[in-house]
């Protein structure tokens, strides 16, 4: 098949899935070509290696993505961002034409990271497979976490309280319409599928992520006594949760805390070191590693502490899992469905007595460790790996191709 590629993605999870998948349907004989703004984040995990072809718009300077994800809409990041939005519905109206010009046989379409749904879908003829990874929370689902207040005197506030308020309003209207448009949507858990399901009405096919085993492996280095969470710093990931867990274990046995994070906004960044601080736990925090670094940070502690709210599905989880890290998870969205509880990782409600007390039975029994690690590296290599997601990936869009053909 020809397959045209939409995406306007920051970096995080959602890329590393294009990217392994845009890969592993060349490696099965496809011609892949990419098409998106120049505002998508190609310095992490870029596509252009593994598409045989890049189209590439200018778009606007974006505002800051993180402070309007954190309430923190200023009338300036407000008509930034309408400027943004306005120019993203011209640039994906042309992205539209190319495709149908090109002569592809489907479209997979990704997250604009503005918008969400791009824009694209509603002016393409040709069939499209839209990929949600989840809907858009900030629009359809209540802050989740401790979420950041705005910021600034009571006018200050309200200003931006009614320019968050006004965001929605224009946002969601967009995305809908947007979704509406796809010939078919994607979601990588039976979780997100309901949760497009609620904010959408529409069903979804799911097709289950993976991960790479050659590169995501054991490493034999010694595990210091050192909890890891990976992740943006977003509310909406945890991190606070994981530091109060953390401190309810005595001093004398507390591991240290270590954040590995693409992306984020520098005041949550403030008050997660000020909690770490208040709360005795030692905190470091490491931004945009590269792939071997974060390989490598998976391979020098003892459990990974994985305590995202309504996660999607938990690829961090699995990146662990691959590398012999025993793994704690709230049991909450898809974690639940990428990790066994009990045999290749360790559930909790989300509570900080129960999930402190998982991590310390972890950290501290190598018997069990170890068998929970070797059980997961072996169900990761059996279920989860990116050929399996790209074999689901490659039936989805030849049935899209030829549902669109018949309609």
């Amino acid at each position: 098949m020809k397959i045209a590629v939409l995406q306007n993605l920051p970096s995080g999870g959602a890329r590393r899935c294009l990217v392994e998948h845009c890969r592993g349907l060349r490696q099965r004989g496809h011609r892949v070509e990419a098409f998106f703004p120049d505002t998508a984040d190609e310095a992490f995990l870029p596509l252009e290696p593994v598409v045989d072809r890049v189209h590439v718009w200018r778009a606007p300077r974006p505002p800051s993505r993180e402070a309007s994800l954190f309430g923190q809409v200023s009338l300036s990041t407000a008509w930034a961002a309408a400027r943004l939005v306005n120019a993203l519905a011209r640039i994906h109206r042309e992205m539209a034409a190319a495709i149908d010009r090109g002569g592809f046989d489907v479209v997979l379409a990704a997250h604009d990271q503005f918008t969400h749904a791009p824009g694209a879908l509603r002016h393409l003829r040709t069939p499209s497979a839209y990929f949600c990874q989840e809907p858009l929370r900030f629009v359809y689902e209540a802050p989740v976490g401790l979420a950041l207040q705005p910021s600034g005197g009571l006018f200050a506030r309200a200003i931006r309280t009614l320019a968050t308020a006004a965001a929605k309003s224009v946002l969601r209207p967009i995305d809908a319409r947007n979704v509406r448009a796809a010939t078919m949507i994607l979601a990588n858990s039976v979780y997100s599928h309901e949760s497009i399901m609620r904010a959408y009405g529409r069903a979804a096919r799911v097709v289950y992520l993976g991960v790479d085993t050659e590169r995501f492996r054991g490493l034999q280095l010694e595990r210091g006594n050192l909890v890891l969470t990976v992740g943006a710093l977003h509310p909406a990931k945890g991190f606070d949760f994981v530091v109060a867990a953390l401190a309810r274990i005595p001093a004398a046995r507390r591991p240290s805390l270590v954040i590995v994070s693409d992306r984020g906004y520098g005041a949550y960044r403030q008050r997660l070191e000020a909690q770490a601080a208040r709360c005795g736990v030692a905190l470091e925090i490491h931004m945009r590693v590269s792939e071997a670094e974060l390989v490598q940070w998976y391979n020098r502690v003892r459990v990974l502490a994985y305590a995202p709210y309504l996660e999607p599905f938990g690829l961090v989880a699995l990146e662990a899992m691959a590398c012999g890290t025993p793994v704690v998870a709230v049991a909450e969205g898809g974690t639940r469905e990428s990790i066994r509880a009990g045999e290749t990782g360790v559930l909790t409600m989300r509570d900080e007595a129960a999930f402190a007390e998982a991590i310390e039975r972890v950290a501290s029994d190598s018997g069990l460790a170890s068998r929970l690690a070797a059980e997961a590296a072996a169900e990761v290599k059996r279920r989860w790996t990116w050929a399996s997601s790209t074999e689901q990936l490659e039936a989805a869009l030849v049935a899209c191709r030829e549902s669109g053909a018949a309609g």
